[in-house]
């Protein structure tokens, strides 16, 4: 059959390429643009999160800041203070974001070892971030291609009861928001052995359980020092205290 021209139309003609050329064409632009998507998602799971810091833990500023955060929160909680046989002392502690992360890369392995805690192989690093009312809690987690620092964004709380609490307010695997439940996952796995009774990490970040039902640290001399407030701001937690006769 010829054409509207009259012209008998050829096989294989270029100017009417034929539908599987053209099937072909479409599929491999949708194979470069899967990979395109797929790389750009890779480097995002990759990505240390713009709050992340690096701290190097050989060097002898961290170690300094982190020793420096020990002696100061020991010398202001075991201070002689006034009225602390009646009813108790109350005074209040600020801790800046470089000081606390200072503190995780020096101190906190050697802390967990204490604590009869074994440290996962996969943990490169642990860090937190201050900002206003929220604090960041970030996991480096080493795998087969590369590392990926798995985060969530939390504000910690006091309530009436004194208990210590947390509201989860989003997770992210790198730069890639995920369901809080995977970042939570994750942590558990690696850090989430409760001893018998207690409430365990996951039941914890989900805000089904308190951090604390009663936030104290006993001090040797037989006094306690109690949790009241905490709040994330301006790049630090500022925590109210009170220092008190053991009940």
């Amino acid at each position: 059959m010829g054409s509207k021209t009259g012209q008998p139309k050829r096989r294989g003609d270029p100017r009417e390429p034929r539908f599987g050329v053209r099937a072909i064409l479409v599929a491999m632009a949708g194979v470069v643009v899967f990979w395109g998507g797929s790389l750009w998602f890779l480097s995002e799971l990759r990505q240390d999160p713009a709050w992340w810091p690096e701290v190097d833990a050989t060097s002898t500023e961290t170690i300094e800041l982190a020793d420096l955060l020990e002696r100061a929160f020991a010398s202001q909680a075991s201070m002689v203070r006034a009225n602390t046989d009646e009813t108790g002392s109350d005074w209040k502690v600020a801790i800046n974001q470089d000081s606390a992360n200072a503190w995780l890369a020096v101190r906190l392995r050697g802390w967990a070892d204490d604590g009869k805690a074994e440290w996962p192989d996969q943990v490169d690093s642990v860090r937190v971030g201050f900002h206003e009312e929220r604090v960041t809690l970030g996991v480096r987690v080493v795998h087969d291609s590369g590392a990926s620092v798995a985060w969530l964004m939390f504000t910690p709380e006091v309530r009436a009861d004194g208990s210590v609490w947390v509201r989860t307010h989003g997770a992210r695997i790198g730069g890639v928001p995920v369901p809080d439940s995977w970042v939570i996952a994750q942590m558990e796995s690696h850090f989430g052995r409760a001893e018998p009774g207690e409430p365990t990490m996951r039941e914890v970040l989900a805000g089904d359980a308190p951090i604390a039902v009663e936030p104290v640290v006993h001090l040797p001399d037989g006094r306690d020092v109690r949790i009241l407030d905490l709040n994330a701001r301006g790049g630090r937690v500022e925590l109210s205290l009170r220092t008190e006769r053991s009940r």
